[in-house]
């Protein structure tokens, strides 16, 4: 059985909190900054020391766009500016809610993975068109099985 360790586990359970505490944070942020609107968090880790928190982003451009990765970096960088003036406030809020003795740093980073996500959804959408195009082209196969 794949059973993880305490510290895993109260590491996970920390990495959980600060991701729903972040996200609101950012939330609120968003209603007065348009451009913190446009990103959202994907995901949060802390380092060995969970005394830094690395907070990932992504955004998602027009789909139309020629450049969608440039689109989305440039998007995450417009509100990087902003999220780096509020950084000190996010982590006082922090402080206040967490039981910890410690608030850990925050570090703003663009999400990489989420391209990776996004290409292999895509990927999939051309396959299952393809399966749809080739049903419609041989509907007597789908008959026999």
């Amino acid at each position: 059985m794949n059973e993880r360790k305490p510290n895993e586990r109260k590491k996970e359970q920390k990495k959980s909190f600060l991701l729903r505490e972040i996200s609101t944070l950012v939330h609120a942020l968003g209603r007065e900054e348009p451009d913190v609107a446009a990103v959202f968090i994907t995901r949060v880790e802390l380092s060995a020391d969970n005394g830094i928190c690395y907070i990932y982003f992504a955004a998602y451009p027009d789909p139309k766009v020629e450049d969608f990765k440039a689109a989305a970096q440039a998007m995450f960088n417009k509100a990087l500016d902003r999220l780096k003036l509020y950084k000190p406030s996010m982590r006082t809020a922090l402080a206040k809610v967490m039981h910890g003795k410690y608030t850990p740093s925050l570090i703003f980073l663009f999400d990489e993975k989420q391209e990776k996500v996004l290409k292999i959804n895509e990927l999939l959408d051309k396959v299952q068109t393809s399966l749809d195009d080739y049903d419609e082209q041989h509907p007597e196969e789908q008959e026999q099985a």
